[in-house]
């Protein structure tokens, strides 16, 4: 079915969109146990040199999987994911800490903090603690089943001083 002769396009077109979502989407670690993804990358590229009509297919490919990946990186991901929707969107410290699963310093723990939202994303956490009391979140992350659209998981934080 995926031949190199003239007319395969719209096969190796479709092979290249679900490989594009495939790379985009899946995890890592399925990725990392493809380790012949470079011996197939270079066979495609000495085919392509070699025979002229495999150019055209190679290059339908290579057009069709950029969208799967473009839509991977597009995605927010890591500190830019929102954790949950909060109770309120102006908190007590120890409110937030208790919602967000926080761990660490909590000598501060009646500061109020006004979050932009109810349903703020990790980094505007960060900020608001950071611009409104003497401390500074830092977040805790995951890699595992990391992929190219979601990035590192951030499954919450521990408070520290500022320095």
């Amino acid at each position: 079915v995926f031949t190199f002769r003239r007319g395969g396009e719209p096969w190796w077109a479709l092979l290249g969109i679900v490989t594009g979502f495939f790379v985009g989407f899946a995890p890592l670690e399925l990725l990392q146990l493809a380790f012949l993804l470079p011996f197939v990358a270079l066979h495609a590229v000495l085919t392509a040199l070699r025979h002229r009509s495999a150019r055209v297919a190679h290059i339908v490919f290579a057009i069709a999987v950029a969208p799967g990946i473009a839509v991977g990186i597009a995605q927010p991901k890591g500190a830019d994911a929102a954790p949950k929707e909060l109770p309120a969107s102006r908190l007590r410290l120890t409110e937030l800490v208790r919602e967000l699963n926080l761990g660490g310093e909590t000598a501060h723990s009646e500061t109020m903090v006004t979050l932009p939202s109810r349903k703020p994303t990790w980094r505007e956490i960060e900020t608001a603690i950071e611009e409104q009391t003497p401390l500074r979140l830092r977040l805790k992350t995951c890699g595992v089943s990391v992929s190219i659209a979601t990035g590192a998981y951030v499954y919450g934080g521990s408070l520290e001083p500022a320095d």
